[in-house]
């Protein structure tokens, strides 16, 4: 049953790391803040691909880059194309990645994020006609610096909850 094996854990992860991504921030912030907003989605996702890759595979990974199109206002597909990426690589490593340590771990998911945020800032550059810029660094810096405490808690969560 889905309560049984995890899975209610990942739906849950993923559906609040979305709703997080698409939150605005409180108006008595600074406006340069929106630059260093972490990519919620792809932490969660590197997560469950290293530590759970059982559970979400390819179609999974696009099927959440799609709602993340819409909510987040990009090209179609291309979320869903980085997550699959994401998801590829993290299948292709994830035993060995499992065994670094959380600043290892944190390291990958830097470049990781690298190559997704140019990816996306060229491919928005051409379809779009936005100035291509290296604010996507931001981004990557604040999601590694909040990998170790979220990577640690949905540990901690598939431990109690699903016993693995």
């Amino acid at each position: 049953m889905i309560l049984e094996d995890g899975r209610w854990l990942v739906f849950l992860s993923f559906l609040l790391a979305m709703i997080i991504s698409v939150m605005r921030l409180p108006n008595f912030l600074p406006d340069w803040l929106v630059y260093l907003d972490p990519d919620w989605v792809i932490m969660v996702l590197f997560y469950w691909v290293i530590q759970a890759p059982e559970r979400v595979g390819l179609i999974v990974a696009w099927l959440i880059g799609f709602p993340m199109d819409v909510m987040l206002g990009d090209p179609i597909g291309l979320n869903g194309a980085c997550f699959v990426g994401v998801t590829f690589f993290g299948w292709t490593l994830y035993e060995r990645i499992r065994m670094f340590s959380s600043m290892q771990q944190g390291a990958v998911l830097f470049g990781l994020l690298f190559v997704v945020g140019l990816v996306k800032a060229t491919v928005v550059h051409f379809i779009q006609g936005l100035e291509w810029s290296l604010i996507f660094l931001g981004t990557a810096t604040t999601t590694v610096l909040l990998w170790f405490p979220v990577s640690r808690i949905l540990q901690i969560l598939t431990t109690r909850y699903v016993g693995e």
